[in-house]
């Protein structure tokens, strides 16, 4: 079952939930990294086919959903 911040619920637009594999669909528009423990930062924009992105870190100036994928590294989630 997924999780839900509160804090993260009063931001407008953001959409977010935490769980583990098989509680959370991911969306077919998803960005997400194919994380190699570097220092590769993409940015996401338009135009872009969503899926695995070869990197560590994604950022996005638009609105485009971004997800993290973990397992022994903590998530960092900056929203502004």
């Amino acid at each position: 079952m997924p999780i839900f911040a509160k804090n993260l619920e009063a931001l407008p637009g953001l959409t977010h939930g935490f769980g583990t594999v098989g509680d959370i669909s991911k969306p077919s528009d998803l960005f997400y990294c194919a994380q190699k423990n570097g220092s590769t930062v993409i940015e996401v924009g338009e135009g872009q086919e969503a899926g695995v992105m070869p990197g560590d870190a994604l950022f996005t100036r638009t609105a485009r959903p971004i997800g993290i994928v973990t397992a022994d590294c903590l998530p960092i989630l900056i929203a502004i």
